[in-house]
Formats: C-alpha cells, structure tokens, sequence
C-alpha cells in the first residue's frame, strides 16, 4: 500500500481506497498483529466529536477494505473480527524503502517485532515481500510520522463545527441528492412510522433547502431501495445522483439516536457521518443541523427561508409531531388498503391538531387524506371535500407560504369545483414558493393537459419524473398524455413501465383495452378485457373498462357492468358504457349528472380522443363550456 497516493496493489492491480477505509487501514496495519478496539478506529478514522454508528459507518468500512484485498470475513487472511472487541491485521507486513526518494541514501529504520501470534495467509495471497523475522513487524519511527501527519490532515479537516473531510464544487446545474429509506433498529415493526416520517420529512426539508442549485429526490424513488439487494453504486447510477444520504433510527421512549452520513457517489466516499443521542423535542433541531452539513458540504448557501421554516416547526409539541409523522405513514400506505388506511391517517392528523391546534402541515396532512376519499368514490366527495377544504384553508391562513397547502388547494380546486382559473393561481403560486417540489409539478400537468397544452403537460410531468424517477402515477400519467397525442406505442411504453413499478399487471391491460377499444381494434381489446374479471371492482379504472367492454366485448357482461355502475350511482362511468354502445342520448344524460355533480372525470373529454365523434355535437360543447374548457 501507498501511503502517499492511497493507492493498494494487489496482484498487480492498482485500486485507489477511500480516504475513511484508508485511515483505516493504516490504522489496522500499524498495529498488526493487535487488537484493535472498535474505539481506537473510531478515533483514528473520524473526529471526536462525531459518534459514528458503526452498523453503518465501520463495518460498511471494513467491508470495503476486504472486498478490496479479496478477503473473506468467514475464512479471513488479512482482517479478522473479534466480536464486540474490534479487528486484528493477520498478515505480516513490511516496510517499503521506495517511501524514501529516489536520489537519497537512507537507512531504513530497523523493525519492530511482537510476539503475537498470527496465523499465515495462504501461498495464494502471500505474494508481496515476506517478513524475515519471528512476528510481525512495527513500523519505523518515519513511518509513524507519515501515519501521524495523515491522520492529522484528515482531523484538521474537522475542526470547525460546519466542515467537512472537503468542500465540494458540484457538477453543472444542480447536484442531485438521494435520501434513503432510513433502517429502523429498534427492533420493533411498530416503529416503522417513526424511521419512515423522519426519512420523508428529511427529504421534505432538505429538497427545500437550496433548490435552484440541489435537486432531492422524492421519496416514492428511493423507497424501492429499502430491501432492494443492491450496491450503493448501482442506486446513484439508477437515480442519476451525485450524493447519497443515508441513516438508520433507533428509539428508546422519549429519546432516539439517529445515524446520517453523507456520501459521494462517484466513489463512495464519506463525506462525513453523525449520530445525534437526543430527546423527541430535539427533533427540529437535528434536522436544521443536518441541512447545515449538507449545504457546507456541497458548497451551497443555506437559505434564510429554509433556516425560518424548521426553527418555526421547532415550536411544535413533541406528542402532535408524532401524531403527524404516524399520519403521513398511513397516508403512504394507502395503496396496500385504502380505507383503513386513509381512516388511520385522519385519526392522527387529528390527534396532531388537538396537541398542537396551529398546526399547519397536520391541516395540510388531513386535507390530502380527505381528498384521498373523495378521489376513491365520487359518492364520497360530498361528504369528505368540504372537510378538505376546510383542512387546507386553515392550513394556509396559519402558513400562507406553505407550498403544499397551495398545491392541494389548486388540485381540489381543479377537480371538485371545476374552477381552473383559480386552481391555476394557485399552482403557480406553489410552484413559486416551491420550485422542486415533484408532487405540485406532477399535479399542475393535470391542469395543463385538460385544457390542451399537452406539450407543456408533458414537459410538467417530465420535470416531476427527473426527481422522482420511480414513480408509478407519474409514468402513469405520461401514458396517458402520450394517447392523447396519438403516440400509441410510446403510451404502451409508459403504462407498462408504470405497471411494472406498482407491480400491478391489470393496470396495463386495462389501458391496453381501452385504448384499443377507442381505435376501434376490437378483437385487440377484447384480448386484454379477458385478462380480469368483468366486474366493476376488478377494473383498475372502472370508467376505462366499461367503455371497453361497452364497445368491444358481450353486450350481456356489459348490460351487467352498467347494472352496476347505476346501482353505485357512478355517473360518468355509466355515461362510457352508453357512450361504447353508441347511445348518445343516454350518454349526454349521464355526462351531464356527473358534470352537475362536480366529477373529476368529465374534465378531460376536450383531451380525450374517444371523444372525436361527439366535437361538433352542441351537447359537446356545453358540456365543455360548462367544465371552463
């Protein structure tokens, strides 16, 4: 090994190490033979003031250093662990003369010897220069010079409180950052909300942290990565990011400990690690901090706004954060059981705002789960919108910059009052407050296309999909603006590229079907209607099947399926049922109950080429004049 350049050969092969499994290493090798305690390690390779978790900062190190040397941790030959005591280097060593210039006579330093006992490495590693001597070899007075001056480059590095190992200029345009799921080590599965809220919420703050210059990706993308086998080299390729934050979270009642460390992707390098050892109302504090280092350590500027907006939050009741982390939990989960899920979501949005009454994210939490309900069954929006609303209005008279608040606003304007002007307004006011934020821009797309910028639709959609590149709805989303511009095979493209990230076939089918069917390739969609059965709780999109099967399959299943509709009072969905048998009469009645009763579906007839026969019809365009298109 090369102390000079870090570099370390090994059949030939030169490999350059990190810097923290360098100092590591040299560590190891300074004391071979030795036990060397977990401690010690942590002394030599970090700062004393940082307390590493060693689950996530040593052993990932050690791991590294073996992959590196072609070591085995079951049948080591050079780094041995003793169990919870440290490491031991089994090899022997010796010093090199090329360390001394090339021009320079010098007297290598003589070798110090123990008399610990190592075993030998096998013939097949046991390449290099072997040691002469009973034991193994010290290193020389020079040597330890050179070890002492790393190491204290590397410490002085960490002096002040806000510096890191370097400062790093990022890449053209905005660096991209992924957080990853942080592991839960508590041991208890009923603490999973607490590492999910904190890793969600790290992404919420720091993705607002700087974002003309740091683009964060969103949380639907990295949450694959959770149990997903797969180096961290391969995660930064998959997402296109430059730098990695990752964590894990251990509780113990009212107080936690919470590991982050911050590394560079293109090779993996630590930037630097923390552990906070704190109380629950530390919370908000801890996350300012970690926002801190991570602006110091890509050489950007923290902003006033973002510094204001957590020590603000700081002000909440440890108990009512808690209930808003659970809320949101069950919010993200609601894709796996809708209604009990949403049902648990509110009830602790609910609790938050009892302990803590002025709380606006916890208002903005409930209006997302109430809109979540009515979007599931239009029979429920008018029970649950007007609580939405009522949610996010209180929301933004307690935060009137709270972009969030905007953009939910903007989308139950858009979709349960039909008003686009105002629903524009306030999308684009979120969008100023909030440029990074891919929910808004995914959310905002909707309105575009509806009102037939699908260009700019597309473009919209595209910019959320760059921070949240495995998201399901937003490839969803993009198939569908694909169909509307007649781009059939690149829709098929999207949808079976959304299908496959929600792992749900039927959604691919049951839009192959539909669009199909609005071709007029019957025989096509008939193929795909026989993939699930024909009953309105099978479809993935109730009214996309029942057009289909209106239009292409056995008039009896499809006099059964608009049974059904009109027994659960689902207006548009019956209205695309006459409308694939071709009776326009009924279809127009039916469209007209659903526009009256304020559907979100009716708004993308003017889009919607299965609508291309009914254009000119004046019924058509009352209906779209009455929707403001």
């Amino acid at each position: 090994m090369d102390t000079g350049s870090g570099e370390l050969e090994r059949g030939g092969v030169k490999e350059r190490l990190q810097e923290q499994p360098f100092q590591a290493l040299l560590t190891l090798i300074e004391h071979a033979g030795d036990v060397v305690t977990r401690e010690e390690l942590r002394r030599h390779v970090w700062r004393d003031e940082t307390f590493v978790d060693f689950d996530h900062g040593l052993n990932s190190i050690v791991a590294r250093l073996r992959e590196a040397l072609g070591d085995s941790a079951d049948d080591p030959a050079f780094i041995e662990t003793l169990p919870r005591r440290g490491y031991r280097f089994l090899a022997p060593v010796e010093e090199m003369s090329h360390l001394a210039p090339a021009d320079a006579t010098v007297q290598s330093p003589p070798l110090v010897t123990t008399d610990s006992k190592v075993r030998e490495p096998s013939e097949e590693l046991g390449r290099g220069p072997r040691a002469t001597q009973a034991g193994l070899p010290r290193f020389g007075a020079r040597w330890i010079a050179v070890i002492a001056l790393l190491v204290a480059l590397v410490a002085g590095a960490y002096v002040a409180r806000r510096s890191v190992l370097e400062r790093i200029i990022p890449p053209a345009g905005r660096a991209r950052l992924a957080v990853l799921p942080f592991d839960n080590l508590t041991g208890d599965a009923d603490q999973q909300f607490f590492a999910d809220g904190l890793h969600e919420e790290m992404i919420f703050r720091l993705g607002r942290m700087q974002p003309q210059q740091l683009a964060v990706v969103a949380r639907t993308s990295v949450m694959p990565y959770r149990t997903a086998p797969k180096t961290l080299a391969a995660i930064a390729r998959e997402l296109h990011v430059d730098y990695v934050l990752e964590g894990s979270v251990r509780r113990a009642g009212e107080r936690f400990r919470i590991t982050v460390q911050l590394i560079r992707a293109v090779d993996e390098q630590h930037l630097w690690t923390e552990s906070y050892d704190r109380a629950w109302k530390d919370m908000m504090a801890i996350q300012l901090d970690v926002g801190a280092r991570v602006a110091d350590s890509l050489a950007l500027e923290l902003l006033p706004s973002y510094r204001a907006a957590v020590e603000r939050d700081a002000k909440v009741r440890p108990n009512a954060y808690e209930h808003y982390l659970r809320g949101r939990f069950y919010w993200n989960q609601r894709a796996r059981d809708f209604a009990p899920q949403l049902a648990r979501a509110i009830e602790q949005f609910t609790l938050a705002l009892t302990a803590e009454p002025e709380y606006a994210l916890a208002y903005v939490g409930l209006a997302d789960a109430y809109d979540s309900m009515a979007f599931s069954n239009p029979n429920y929006s008018l029970e649950t919108y007007p609580k939405a609303r009522d949610a996010v209005q209180r929301a933004l008279r307690l935060d009137g910059r709270l972009a969030s608040a905007h953009a939910t606003l903007a989308w139950m304007t858009m979709h349960f009052e039909h008003d686009l002007v105002q629903a524009e307004r306030s999308f684009t006011r979120a969008l100023e407050l909030d440029p990074s934020d891919s929910l808004a821009r995914f959310r905002y797309s909707h309105l575009l296309a509806v009102r037939g910028r699908l260009r700019e639709a597309t473009i919209e959609a595209q910019t959320a999909r760059q921070a949240d590149p495995l998201s399901a709805p937003i490839a969803d989303i993009l198939a569908w603006y694909a169909y509307y511009r007649g781009a059939d095979a690149q829709a098929f493209d999207l949808m079976r590229e959304a299908a496959d990230l929600e792992g749900s076939e039927m959604k691919f089918h049951d839009f192959a079907a539909y669009v199909h069917a609005v071709r007029g390739d019957c025989p096509r969609a008939a193929a795909q209607l026989s993939r699930f059965p024909l009953e309105a709780d099978a479809f993935p999109r109730t009214t996309d099947a029942a057009f289909a099967v209106a239009r292409c399959g056995d008039r009896g299943l499809a006099e059964d399926l608009r049974q059904q509709l009109v027994a659960r009072r689902l207006a548009f969905p019956t209205a695309m049922v006459h409308l694939g048998r071709g009776e326009r009469e009924a279809f127009y009645a039916y469209l007209n109950r659903a526009i009256d009763a304020l559907s979100p579906e009716p708004l993308y007839i003017g889009v919607d080429p299965a609508f291309v026969g009914e254009r000119q019809d004046p019924r058509f365009k009352a209906a779209l004049r009455q929707l403001g298109l």
